[in-house]
Parts: structure tokens; sequence; C-alpha cells
């Protein structure tokens, strides 16, 4: 017997917006770490970092919609908290997750 799972972008609208935030950030990252930054809009990423809190982040990437150069993607990149402090980007993430769970 075959189970078949809807891809969950599909079905993205119909899930809360914290947890649609969370993967939305967890898709950024992973992309991030795969490809590097891209010459495209992070319009929905950055609305997701700054409700979760991670303003730096967000910051750093308002700033590349503005210059999508190679010089403006490199300065980008050198801010970003895969760069810097990782691990209290993903502090903020799980604390984000933990609050709304209580809710």
């Amino acid at each position: 017997m075959t189970q078949s799972w809807p891809e969950v972008r599909e079905e993205l609208e119909n899930y809360p917006t914290w947890i649609r935030n969370i993967i939305t950030v967890i898709d950024y990252d992973t992309e991030l770490a795969m490809d590097g930054l891209e010459f495209k809009s992070y319009r929905n990423v950055i609305d997701a970092l700054t409700d979760i809190g991670v303003t730096t982040e967000a910051q750093a990437l308002i700033e590349l919609e503005g210059d999508v150069s190679q010089d403006g993607i490199d300065s980008c990149y050198s801010k970003l908290a895969l760069n810097n402090d990782y691990e209290a980007f993903w502090d903020k993430l799980y604390s984000y997750a933990d609050k709304n769970m209580k809710q």
C-alpha cells in the first residue's frame, strides 16, 4: 500500500502564521546552505524573520533587495547568521516555536 502525503507548500496557507513562518525560514536556511544567495526577492523570508525576531538577518536581506549586484550579494552574505552567530539564529527560532506552541 502506497501512502500519499501532500506537498506541505501546497497546504501552507491552511496552517497558522507561526508555522508558515517557521517553514519559510527552514526552507530559506536550506536553500542558503545549498545554493547561497540568489538574485530574487526574499520578501516572504524577510516578513517571517521579522515576525520571529531575527531582525539582523531580515535587515541584511532588505539591503539586498535594494542592491542586487554581486557586491550587494557579497555584503549581505557576510552579514547573515550562517557566517556569524548561527546558534543565536536558531535559538530565536526555537523560542518562537516554544512560545507559540504554549498558546
